[in-house]
């Protein structure tokens, strides 16, 4: 369908993929999408989706679609003044193509994350760099550039429980952990552990393992392993939510899940295999109740301090998803931050099966005031923009 005689105000332009023949969205976001708009028209917020090459040409009406809740229509939009960066390539985590346009775009409009600030942390050697500059607690990286078969060699042999990364994330894909002990190097992969003799061995089977992503080892960074605690041989992480509604208020904890990975993997993505609990389901089966609030509480103020940290390097920031891992000394340190979080883990939550009924009620909430947030920051940054005091 398509409304292009008429031109609608466009308050938030989310950025995504798009299917120039079908005038949609493209990928797995579309589902999510739909929601952005089902809650923007409840509060009068008008939003158009766009892609970043129709954005970059300099115009007063841009060519969008939009969701009426029936299907996709093909429309005419105002210029719009702030975006909302949902866009996403999950083949290869970072497209320059698209950068490119993206720094067009910050030079004409306002992001609701900041793009130097989304930039750090989707590229992991620079995350890891600056979560060291500003004393955030981290995992230790061995190597974040310039890994080759020699210094790969060298480190096999030196550390002996380490994990290998993708420089941009694939969901989850890539992602090696090796543990050497007495009879060699230990490399889950599926469900089964490849156990190598030498480094040679070993530095042989995580590049073959990479080549079936696509990856070479020089795309990727080493961190020591964290020791942790593990929920019936399955690793795990905390998502916490930090959004913001309105940029003179404190951010706040939208919401928190834990993720677990299929058994001996060292994924907790959801996007392979992974399951979700909530924070007290995961800690009950190792603390006490003492231990379960005071972790909690901990994990949180993390979580808020590393926001305050960021917005102070970067500006007001709209939303991050900020994973935590918590040691066996209990210990939570900052693993990754996402600027586009995802919402399926609270969705899960809302409709896991054997929870109770509260429980899910929670979660459907979470999710609820998870996708309503950005819609009313967005307005919030608008009308900050249209109406300057």
């Amino acid at each position: 369908m398509s409304n292009l005689y008429n031109t609608l105000p466009c308050h938030l332009a989310i950025l995504a993929p798009f299917d120039k023949k079908k005038m949609k969205p493209l990928g797995k976001q579309t589902s999510l999408i739909k929601l952005f708009f089902q809650t923007a028209l409840a509060h009068q917020i008008f939003c158009g989706v766009f892609s970043p090459k129709i954005l970059s040409k300099n115009k007063s009406e841009y060519i969008g679609v939009f969701h009426d809740g029936s299907g996709w229509i093909e429309s005419r939009f105002s210029r719009p003044k702030i975006i909302y960066d949902r866009y996403y390539s999950a083949m290869t985590g970072f497209d320059p193509g698209v950068e490119r346009q993206k720094d067009n775009l910050a030079e004409k409009f306002m992001f609701l994350n900041p793009l130097k600030m989304a930039r750090k942390v989707t590229d992991k050697h620079a995350f890891s760099e600056l979560m060291k500059s500003m004393k955030i607690p981290s995992p230790v990286t061995v190597q974040a550039a310039g890994l080759s078969r020699g210094n790969m060699i060298r480190i096999l042999k030196e550390i002996p429980d380490i994990i290998i990364k993708p420089r941009f994330g694939r969901m989850g894909r890539g992602i090696i952990r090796v543990k050497r002990n007495g009879n060699g190097y230990h490399i889950p992969f599926g469900k089964m552990c490849l156990i190598l003799k030498s480094p040679d061995a070993a530095y042989g089977a995580i590049c073959e393992i990479l080549r079936g992503s696509n990856l070479e080892i020089s795309h990727c960074m080493v961190q020591k392993t964290v020791k942790i605690p593990f929920i019936q041989d399955r690793y795990f992480d905390i998502r916490i939510l930090v959004q913001r509604t309105d940029g003179e208020l404190k951010p706040k904890i939208t919401g928190s899940v834990a993720r677990l990975s299929q058994s001996r993997s060292a994924v907790p993505n959801l996007d392979q295999g992974g399951l979700v609990m909530s924070m007290e389901q995961v800690f009950e089966k190792f603390c006490s109740g003492f231990q379960i609030r005071k972790i909690r509480q901990d994990i949180q103020q993390l979580a808020l301090n590393s926001f305050d940290k960021m917005e102070m390097r970067f500006g007001k920031i709209g939303e991050l998803g900020i994973d935590i891992l918590v040691d066996n000394n209990l210990c939570p340190r900052v693993i990754e931050m996402n600027s586009k979080p995802g919402r399926i883990a609270f969705q899960r939550m809302a409709s896991g099966f054997g929870l109770s009924a509260d429980l899910r009620l929670k979660f459907q909430s979470v999710r609820d005031e998870s996708i309503r947030n950005p819609m009313i920051y967005g307005k919030w940054l608008y009308d900050q923009v249209a109406s300057p005091t």
